[in-house]
């Protein structure tokens, strides 16, 4: 359930328990049990808004998780069960106790001896404070917060910190304004027939820019209201990301030795799988068209076919390497994006369609000072790595630019904006998300 997304939250229990039971082994075969433990420990939600096991272990305890000791790793796992319930600064004896059952089953189990475990029972349960409130609570300070927890640890409840971001106050207050003004106009139906959330509530969305030649973020916009839902949409949120999936898939194909005009097949035969066949819907009827063509109308058929053909592994390279850390399943279904990853992540990932091939690091903080001036962390110049050849960056660039003329993201223009501008739509089945990732020159 973890590793499969929103989606399969919203589905009935009865179905859920039935979906479940169809692919856990499924995905043990395919993936083999280390690599599932793995992406379910980056996955699992911990409390607080904190999914996989290093963003909790510095949030709770200040430290990575190659740092954790025998209790704390043990309350890290009791966690799972309950994240709200034995949160450790709301429910510390509570928190305490389920620490303890997991440290006697380990002893039970034989991984961990039972000197051991009455050694870590026997030691208080301590966590790192509370991160500091900053002057007005948004979207941006509290991931400031998050971040300047993972640089500096436990410091942050010094008093007197001064802490040097990249946010543009100019840039943060415009994309704030946009993405409140558009979600209205979706809910009054400015773009069709209005819509709402599924529950009736507000649609939500958020909004990020960085600087794709440093990572560097200038505006951070999580969702509608921060007083109304914490919840980050930029950073917290994973949903699958349908077409913006693309792109990297092009990538993979040019790197195999494809050429951006190549015809590719759209064709209508349902690709071989373990389960039978398969094939994906898709509103472009040709079943042969140039590369560039099925990327700029968003082609699923040509992406599935092409996917298959380059390799699945090739897919996922690509996008590991231009920084998702999100898992990329080795599946068919990966090639029209059906993976969960967040907003911050897809955002990183396409600069260095910006840049050149360059690969960048998404970061709020810049430096961080004592009340004295002395700094205590100052983020090192990075020493940047090319992931993809520059030409090859280039060409899916040019094409993107199709995508916002011509193609499936043409609202762009009919919004009123005539600059220069490239980039890729993702929507999800029954259109219960709509992404767009675009990138523009300054």
């Amino acid at each position: 359930r973890t590793l499969w997304g929103a989606s399969l939250r919203e589905v009935g229990p009865w179905r859920r328990k039935a979906i479940e039971a169809f692919t856990g082994p499924r995905l043990v075969r395919e993936l083999g049990h280390e690599r599932v433990l793995q992406t379910y420990l980056n996955a699992i939600y911990l409390g607080n808004g904190l999914y996989g096991v290093e963003r909790a272990a510095r949030h709770y305890f200040g430290t990575g998780v190659d740092s954790l000791d025998l209790g704390q790793t043990a309350m890290l796992v009791g966690l799972t069960k309950w994240p709200e319930g034995y949160e450790p600064r709301r429910n510390p004896e509570r928190a305490r106790e389920r620490r303890d059952v997991v440290l006697r089953l380990l002893a039970t189990e034989g991984l961990v001896t039972e000197e051991e475990a009455e050694a870590a029972i026997a030691a208080p349960l301590r966590v790192a404070p509370e991160a500091p409130e900053l002057t007005g609570r948004t979207y941006y300070s509290a991931a400031v917060l998050r971040e300047l927890r993972a640089v500096v640890g436990s410091d942050v409840s010094q008093p007197g910190l001064r802490i040097h971001t990249t946010i543009d106050p100019v840039v943060q207050e415009a994309g704030e304004a946009a993405l409140s003004s558009q979600l209205a106009a979706i809910g009054r139906g400015a773009y069709g027939r209005p819509l709402r959330s599924a529950d009736g509530a507000p649609l939500q969305g958020a909004a990020v820019a960085l600087d794709p030649r440093t990572g560097a973020v200038r505006a951070w916009v999580g969702g509608r209201d921060f007083t109304a839902s914490e919840f980050d949409r930029v950073e917290q949120a994973r949903r699958q990301v349908g077409s913006l999936v693309k792109p990297l898939l092009v990538v993979a194909a040019l790197q195999k030795g494809y050429g951006i005009l190549d015809p590719v097949s759209a064709d209508t035969i349902p690709i071989a799988t373990a389960d039978g066949g398969w094939l994906p819907d898709d509103h472009v009827t040709e079943t042969v068209l140039p590369l560039r063509e099925a990327l700029v109308r968003s082609s699923n058929r040509a992406a599935a076919h092409l996917g298959v053909g380059i390799g699945l592994d090739a897919v996922r390279a690509v996008g590991q390497s231009v920084g998702i850390r999100s898992d990329i399943p080795l599946l068919p279904s990966s090639l029209v994006g059906a993976f969960d990853a967040s907003l911050l992540e897809m955002t990183g990932a396409f600069a260095v369609f910006g840049n050149g091939g360059m690969a960048v690091s998404p970061h709020l903080i810049e430096r961080v000072e004592d009340r004295d001036g002395t700094v205590l962390w100052a983020r090192e110049p990075e020493t940047t790595t090319r992931v993809v050849d520059e030409d090859i960056a280039f060409t899916v660039l040019d094409a993107m630019r199709d995508v916002v003329d011509r193609g499936t993201g043409t609202s762009i223009r009919s919004s009123g904006y005539l600059g220069l501008a490239a980039g890729k739509t993702g929507t999800t089945n029954e259109g219960r998300d709509a992404w767009f990732v675009g990138l523009t020159p300054d």
